[in-house]
């Protein structure tokens, strides 16, 4: 199981063996890629303001 958050849950690394892994945030490239591979080259591309935003809004 993969869970994700920008909290640590120390109480899963404790009582269920969970093992944290923290992760940096996607660079602006990066993230425009991963939106590409996602949503498509043609969407992102159409839509450049709305990219923008997302990846703005969830750096």
């Amino acid at each position: 199981m993969l869970i994700t958050s920008r909290a640590q849950f120390a109480g899963l690394v404790v009582s269920d063996g969970a093992h944290p892994l923290t992760l940096d945030l996607l660079s602006y490239s990066e993230a425009r890629e991963l939106l590409a591979r996602r949503l498509g080259a043609d969407r992102v591309a159409a839509e450049p303001e709305a990219v923008e935003e997302i990846i703005t809004l969830c750096g």
